[in-house]
């Protein structure tokens, strides 16, 4: 199987974080119906929290590594970090990574 790293940028977090960036292992076609399916049956519950929780997991599944601003200086995350970053991050990525922004 051919593995794609996908670099996405955290710069829709503000100018700050503009180098800032996670790489994620992209999505396999093979894995879009599923996920696809997934997305559906959280639409039509309207559980927010259980779609939240989805992207997390996704996201947290996978990282393969990142650098964010801290402080005036570059930090590298870890997996463990994810947990920490804001909702909107978890949407963008979700977008970029999945394709469904074109500008990414």
């Amino acid at each position: 199987m051919i593995k794609i790293n996908k670099k996405v940028s955290l710069d829709f977090l503000g100018e700050e974080y503009a180098d800032s960036y996670v790489m994620l292992s992209a999505i396999p076609l093979r894995e879009y119906e599923e996920l696809s399916k997934q997305a559906k049956e959280i639409e039509e519950s309207k559980d927010n929290q259980q779609a939240m929780q989805k992207m997390v997991d996704l996201v947290k599944a996978r990282f393969q590594s990142g650098s964010v601003a801290q402080d005036g200086k570059m930090v590298d995350l870890k997996v463990e970090d994810i947990e920490d970053m804001p909702g909107e991050f978890f949407i963008n990525v979700i977008k970029r990574l999945s394709g469904a922004d074109p500008n990414a």
